[in-house]
């Protein structure tokens, strides 16, 4: 396994690399809502909403299916 940790600033409402992959990890399970997520990774429900729009658009479903 391979671990890769980037330093870097992060734009503006976007919560630490490391936490976007928790969510994503979570959001794949299909068990947890977005506030559910927010509530385990310690962010905002708009900070959660937006990282799974980026990823929804990256893979080519619709936004908040």
């Amino acid at each position: 396994m391979t671990v890769r940790l980037r330093m870097r600033r992060q734009p503006a409402g976007f919560p630490p690399q490391i936490v976007q992959e928790g969510i994503v990890g979570l959001w794949q399970t299909g068990v947890f809502s977005h506030e559910e997520i927010a509530a385990i990774t310690g962010c905002h429900a708009s900070q959660v909403a937006t990282v799974l729009d980026l990823v929804r658009a990256h893979i080519g479903r619709g936004l908040r299916d």
